[in-house]
């Protein structure tokens, strides 16, 4: 049951009460300013009250009138309702009246005659409300949910991306008009938050329209021994527990001819009352990694027939499979419509702290704010952020408060940062039967020094990673700690990354080669073999054993996708890191003057006059050996016997004994 705050003006108290109590009736609780059962008590501050009861309701019902316009404390009420998203239902006593704040696109419901109608209307709203929200705030709610994706019933602690919803919302509606049947693709950077978009921002937006009919978020076999197809099926089979008792393995079969999901909607459409149907298919690249081609193309021509028929298909996925999903799309001539996410900027980040915290009835410490933002930055280390705000906020009960004391004890985002760390150096050396100081060394790639000798992060092109290095850095992108993006959408500073992509299950994906997909969420679409390493066409081919630096082939040199280290603060603040790039520090200042040598050589023209000596190679060779610590970056290669360079498996420099030239 919903928590209703009522808003009306002094002199329309009694329509306030007759629809208080017909809520109430139906186990709704509300709020009025003047009802001395549950309204203002003795000794209470009058302004603050309000404000502490509108951020705890689900929903605000305006009793708009003449009076109800020129009040500014009704307006204050409104105001605050669409800043903090709670679901605003107008109720119009006087036909002719409108409020500035209150869009037409709203569903506005008129009192008039016994009041049956609007009743109906208010409680039907609110039904729908429950469906998509869990109802009043308890201590058993999660505050902030970490680096999981938020959900359609936690859209009330959603924050920043208000704008993106309503944007977002208006794109499907307009999407449900006639002549359009495109599938949106919500796309952006790993960590950025479109799961959480769709689920907390769109779902509940469309939800609260009785004419919309929003199916749970569908992510491309996600349970063990399912398809994309049987998934779906899985899907419509418990929402057609609406009295259809349809089997799974049924649709399965129906399914098989891609216009038969037309009829099906529709038919479910009609026993749920509504005209539209929104189906999100949440993390599409799993498709990719989890399907064979032939059920990719089978499931793309269903969601073809989807789009042409009554429902709109929103679908999200990260950047770097962008290409080939639109490739998939093409082939199957389904018509897609992208939807970009930008990070979130550092002008929001308060929002994201304070705006749960409101809803949960905890007090954020001013400096808390300040500290997080600061060492948030420029929202690189978003979701890790949240996480801390989990840690901060875990046994805080009503009443209480995060504080910058706390922050410290917990050591602030290093805290967080360190246990991260830590978590996955130790599931790398364990899963991929390495010591912890090679992995240490895979990580060694994302490091560089500069001229004044500050070691910073660096970012690194996929397709230079050998496949044991990229194996084991998978490990630190699962727990956000390593990010993937394309250096040409880059906002300055990086992009920001929020919890909200991790796996329905946890469990690993398989590819058709038992390789590693490096850059999917926690436990989605990661794989790992002995046998070797490969993404399906996105990052790479995997190079055969003797052969040169691997080359970036198909769609890998299309994407151009690089690989970093989050947060700056991962290189100072996690000990094992620290320690092994202070021992490596000759390594490491060698390597960059390397990398620039060879830059330089290739802007050049590649004179023989900027080749290093025979002595200075060695010297290089010598110190670079062994270990990997010198990626294969694009014009930078160790020649040796025919003129071929590259790298061991382990991503060590290759060179060759017979190698007899003067110059390097």
């Amino acid at each position: 049951m919903a928590q209703v705050f009522i808003s009306h003006a002094s002199v329309d108290f009694a329509i306030a009460e007759r629809l208080s109590a017909w809520l109430r009736a139906a186990g709704h609780r509300t709020f009025l300013d003047h009802d001395l059962e549950s309204g203002l008590g003795v000794g209470d501050i009058w302004a603050r009250r309000l404000f502490e009861e509108l951020y705890e309701a689900d929903a605000l019902v305006a009793v708009v009138t003449d009076a109800f316009g020129q009040s500014p404390w009704c307006a204050a009420e409104v105001g605050i309702a669409l800043a903090n998203r709670l679901r605003l239902l107008p109720v119009r006593v006087d036909t002719h009246v409108d409020h500035r704040l209150i869009s037409n696109e709203i569903q506005w419901t008129d009192l008039d005659g016994d009041g049956e109608s609007a009743r109906a209307a208010l409680l039907e709203a609110l039904r729908r409300l429950d469906g998509v929200d869990s109802g009043p705030w308890s201590a058993d709610l999660t505050v902030y949910p970490g680096l999981a994706a938020f959900t359609a019933g936690q859209a009330r602690i959603f924050f920043g991306r208000a704008a993106e919803s309503r944007q977002l919302a208006e794109r499907v509606r307009a999407q449900a008009g006639p002549r359009t049947d495109e599938l949106v693709l919500v796309i952006g950077p790993s960590g950025c938050g479109k799961s959480s978009l769709v689920r907390a921002g769109l779902a509940p937006h469309l939800a609260a329209d009785p004419q919309w009919l929003v199916l749970p978020p569908l992510v491309p076999a996600a349970r063990e021994k399912a398809t994309a197809l049987s998934s779906l099926a899985s899907l419509l089979a418990v929402e057609g527990r609406r009295g259809l008792a349809w089997r799974t393995d049924a649709l399965v079969d129906a399914l098989d001819d891609p216009g038969e999901i037309t009829r099906l909607l529709e038919v479910l459409l009609d026993a749920a009352g509504a005209r539209r149907l929104l189906l999100i298919v949440d993390q599409a690249e799993e498709l990719l990694v989890e399907t064979s081609e032939e059920q990719q193309i089978l499931f793309a021509s269903v969601l073809r027939e989807a789009v042409r028929g009554p429902a709109r298909v929103v679908a999200t996925a990260r950047s770097e499979f962008v290409h080939p999903l639109m490739s998939l799309a093409s082939r199957t001539r389904l018509p897609v419509d992208t939807f970009s996410v930008r990070p979130l900027s550092p002008q929001t980040l308060p929002l994201i702290v304070t705006g749960p915290a409101r809803h949960a009835g905890i007090e954020v410490d001013d400096e808390l704010v300040a500290r997080l933002v600061a060492d948030t930055g420029s929202g690189d280390a978003l979701p890790l952020l949240a996480f801390v705000l989990g840690e901060l906020a875990a046994g805080v009960p009503r009443g209480g408060a995060l504080s910058a004391q706390h922050y410290e004890r917990l050591g602030g985002v290093r805290g967080a940062l360190v246990q991260q760390a830590n978590r996955a150096l130790s599931d790398a050396a364990r899963e991929g039967g390495r010591t912890r100081r090679e992995v240490l060394d895979s990580l060694l790639q994302l490091i560089t020094i500069d001229d004044h000798g500050q070691f910073t992060r660096r970012r690194v092109p996929l397709d230079d990673l050998p496949p044991l290095i990229r194996a084991d850095l998978r490990f630190f992108v699962n727990r956000r700690l390593l990010t993937i993006h394309r250096p040409a959408s880059d906002p300055p500073g990086g992009e920001a990354r929020s919890g909200g992509e991790a796996g329905e299950d946890g469990r690993p994906g398989r590819g058709d080669d038992g390789g590693s997909a490096i850059g999917a969420g926690p436990g989605r679409g990661l794989q790992t073999g002995t046998t070797g390493w490969r993404a399906r066409g996105i990052l790479g081919r995997r190079r055969a054993p003797g052969a040169g630096a691997a080359q970036p082939t198909g769609d890998a040199a299309d994407t151009g996708q690089v690989i970093a280290i989050a947060h700056e603060q991962i290189v100072t603040a996690w000990p094992p890191l620290a320690d092994v790039i202070q021992a490596s520090t000759a390594r490491l200042r060698l390597g960059a003057q390397a990398l620039d040598a060879a830059g330089h050589w290739a802007q050049e023209g590649h004179p023989a006059s900027h080749l290093w000596d025979a002595d200075r190679a060695r010297r290089a060779e010598h110190t670079l050996g062994g270990r990997a610590t010198f990626p294969n970056s694009p014009g930078c290669s160790w020649p040796r016997a025919g003129g071929a360079g590259g790298f061991n498996g382990d991503g060590s420099p290759s060179f060759s004994p017979r190698h007899s030239s003067r110059r390097a």
